[in-house]
């Protein structure tokens, strides 16, 4: 079964904070910000409070964004089954932006024991912060993506919406499990409610060939097909091996993946 917004947010968040690069970039940020005070920090604290307030306050409203904008991205994917890269932007920075602005907040009554914030100055530290965070998923979403996805960018495979963004990416295979489909792209795979005959119809766009009742490949996804003992075999990219049955091998053959037979 695939996994829910909450389990893909937090293996995401495993993963991003495992990284030794993430830490070091972190505190590097913190320390120089500590040094340097902006806002008024400088006269409020001496240098060692001064970095340990900035240091808390990078380390939680980092940890507090990511968490919260991929939380939400994530479920509004999961949800709604969209991947406009605007609606994206918007949703993680907004998701990302409140949670920052609630942890200043939080942060500065407790360092600063001022708790006495008017609305206004309350709701545009909100302003600020969802403005900054939006800017920053811009960013992020522009320069992730490889510079022929920008200048060249593929056509969605409909059934590509029904995978958790993680998973997403170029297509493979298609194999029954029961109940379930297992999509499987070079990114992951996912098991999903759906006939197999259905999920065919959602692959518009990548051409492929059912080469067995219970297997769909991708043309491309294929590195070879050869014999294992008495069946025939498709290889995939992955190292997966398929059969190939015998109800399908004109179909296989047809579309390339097999020789032609002898005259």
């Amino acid at each position: 079964m695939n996994d829910g917004p909450l389990q893909l947010t937090l293996r995401e968040m495993r993963e991003m904070f495992g990284s030794g690069r993430v830490w070091a970039g972190i505190i590097t940020v913190a320390v120089m910000i500590g040094i340097i005070g902006p806002f008024q920090t400088f006269s409020y604290f001496a240098l060692g409070p001064r970095l340990a307030y900035w240091l808390t306050t990078v380390v939680v409203t980092y940890t507090g964004g990511v968490f919260a904008g991929s939380l939400v991205i994530n479920a509004f994917e999961y949800y709604l089954k969209t991947t406009n890269p605007v609606l994206h932007v918007i949703v993680a920075g907004t998701g990302a932006g409140s949670a920052v602005a609630v942890l200043i907040t939080l942060i500065n009554g407790i360092a600063l024991g001022d708790w006495e914030i008017p609305g206004f100055v309350s709701f545009m530290v909100w302003v600020y912060c969802v403005a900054i965070s939006i800017c920053i998923s811009a960013l992020h979403y522009i320069f992730q993506r490889p510079q022929s996805e920008i200048i060249n960018p593929p056509k969605q495979v409909p059934l590509m919406a029904r995978l958790n963004v993680k998973n997403r990416g170029q297509l493979y295979y298609l194999s029954m499990q029961d109940h379930y489909v297992n999509i499987v792209t070079s990114n992951g795979a996912e098991l999903i409610l759906l006939r197999l005959a259905d999920a065919i119809k959602e692959t518009d766009g990548v051409p492929g060939v059912k080469i067995h009742r219970s297997h769909w490949v991708a043309l491309d996804a294929v590195a070879e097909t050869r014999k294992k003992g008495s069946t025939l075999v498709a290889v995939i990219k992955d190292g997966a091996e398929l059969p190939i049955s015998r109800g399908q091998t004109e179909a296989a053959r047809a579309a390339g993946l097999l020789p032609a037979a002898p005259a």
